[in-house]
């Protein structure tokens, strides 16, 4: 059975990694405890291939701090630089946060809010491959 399959002709493993969980809880996970999981990913992928990596722009606590996810990945990357090839990240976005609530925002005002934002958030080190207007 094939391991892999393609997403614009780049290699991707076919399970990736959720990172939701990491960040959208009660408890904080530490930092460590974050990255030892998605190396492992990292290791566990067949080498030419790259582990798809799911975060969104809004993983984060409520309504406050809603780019905790993305804050994190920028500390991995920052820690790591050397895992941002191995990996095909994937961003939701395109959604307004604030005290009422999530609330779906894909004017084409509201998609350049949302990737801007992502990008600063991110960091330099990795980019995004993919976003997903949620």
């Amino acid at each position: 059975m094939t391991q892999f399959t393609t997403i614009a002709g780049i290699p991707i493993v076919k399970i990736g990694h959720g990172l939701m969980s990491m960040t959208l809880r009660p408890d904080v996970l530490s930092d460590e405890q974050c990255f030892e999981a998605i190396i492992a990913g990292i290791n566990a992928a067949p080498s030419g291939t790259k582990v798809f990596l799911n975060s969104g722009e809004f993983y984060g606590t409520l309504p406050h701090d809603a780019t905790t996810n993305l804050e994190l990945l920028n500390r991995f990357f920052t820690k790591y630089p050397e895992h941002a090839e191995r990996t095909f990240l994937s961003v939701k976005g395109a959604i307004i946060v604030d005290e009422r609530g999530l609330t779906p925002d894909c004017s084409a005002e509201g998609i350049e809010r949302s990737i801007n934002n992502i990008i600063e958030k991110l960091g330099p080190n990795k980019k995004v491959d993919l976003f997903q207007p949620a």
